[in-house]
């Protein structure tokens, strides 16, 4: 007889899994909203990033809380009707699909990120060649040190 707790406990699990990589998703998709823009605001974005950060080890130490729960899933599998596997396998899909889908924003936000980093320094080199183009016209020449307090 499969035990019915185990079945509601895995799904659980899944569930929160699932839910953390939501949250992911919205962050995902407001950075690249915010990445679209004309003048992205780079500390939102890394805000962002950071708050993507502990949700992710906040999914590790789910998924590491939760590994003796699937493990015994794994064992009891074939103790368990069709339509409870099938809830089950609907879980899995459902967050396979999302990370699947996760990565391939992340991929762009990368591309992006990347574009704007460009943008940085090729304004950064800029900047620098304003400085030497400075230097070159406008050299100070040092002379020798004069005090100003000793008596003529």
């Amino acid at each position: 007889m499969p035990d019915s707790n185990l079945l509601q406990q895995i799904e659980s699990a899944l569930e929160e899994e699932y839910n953390q990589y939501s949250s992911i998703l919205d962050l995902s998709e407001e950075q690249t909203r915010l990445l679209a823009e004309k003048d992205p605001d780079v500390d939102r974005i890394a805000d962002l990033m950071a708050k993507k950060i502990a949700v992710l080890d906040e999914i590790k130490n789910l998924e590491s809380r939760h590994r003796p729960l699937k493990d015994s899933w794994d064992k009891l599998y074939e103790n368990y009707s069709e339509n409870e596997k099938k809830r089950i396998a609907e879980w899995k899909d459902n967050s396979l699909r999302l990370i699947e889908r996760l990565k391939d924003i992340e991929d762009r936000i990368a591309e992006d990120v990347k574009k704007i980093e460009n943008g940085i320094n090729r304004r950064l080199r800029d900047i620098h060649k304003g400085k030497e183009v400075q230097r070159a016209y406008f050299k100070y020449e040092a002379g020798p040190p004069r005090f100003v307090d000793r008596k003529k």
